[in-house]
C-alpha cells in the first residue's frame, strides 16, 4: 500500500518495519472496480499495484469531504472504494493507499514488513530504497521538487 509524503509530512507517524498497524485504507479512483463471481482472492501485481476480489460488506458514510464509499472486504484486508460498488462481489484492480484526509476507507490490521522511500516526479516513481523507519528518508530528502511517497508491505493477521 501507498501513502504520498505530503500526507506523510503533514499527519504522518513514525513506523518501524517488524511492528504491527492498523491502517486506515482506501482504493485508488484511478484504479478499476467491476462485478465477478469468483472467491475471495489477493494477488500482489507490478509497479506496486494489487488485484483484490472481494465483498460489498457496507457503506463508510458520508461525513468526509469525498462522500460515501463502500467497503469491501476481502479475508482479514478491509479497505473502501469511492462511491457504489457495481455489485456484491467485486474485482478492484488498482492501488490501495493509507487515507489521511477523510477518503472513505476501511481498517485493516497487519505486520509491516517492508517500507521503501520512492521519489519520483509527475506520479512516476524511481525504484525504492528500502528503509527501516518511515523518519529514514530524511536521509535521502532530494533537493528541488519533494514528490516521493512510501510503498509499504504488510503482512495481514489471520
Amino acid at each position: 500500500m501507498w501513502l504520498d509524503g505530503t500526507d506523510h509530512m503533514c499527519c504522518g507517524e513514525t513506523r518501524h518495519v517488524g511492528e504491527t498497524v492498523r491502517i486506515s485504507l482506501a482504493f485508488s479512483r484511478a484504479g478499476q472496480v467491476e462485478t465477478t463471481s469468483r472467491p475471495d482472492e489477493i494477488n500482489v501485481l507490478d509497479e506496486g499495484k494489487i488485484s483484490i476480489v472481494g465483498t460489498a460488506d457496507g457503506m463508510t458514510g458520508s461525513d468526509g469531504p469525498f462522500g460515501h464509499g463502500t467497503l469491501i472486504a476481502s479475508g482479514d484486508v478491509q479497505f473502501a472504494i469511492h462511491g457504489d460498488a457495481p455489485g456484491r462481489r467485486v474485482q478492484c484492480v488498482g492501488e490501495l493507499y493509507e487515507a489521511r484526509h477523510g477518503e472513505p476507507s476501511g481498517t485493516t490490521t497487519g505486520q509491516l514488513v517492508a517500507i521503501h522511500w520512492r521519489p519520483g516526479e509527475a506520479l512516476r516513481y524511481e525504484p525504492g530504497i528500502e528503509l527501516q523507519a518511515t523518519d529514514d528518508w530524511l536521509e535521502h530528502e532530494p533537493e528541488g521538487p519533494n514528490f516521493w511517497a512510501f510503498e509499504f508491505t504488510v503482512r495481514v493477521h489471520g
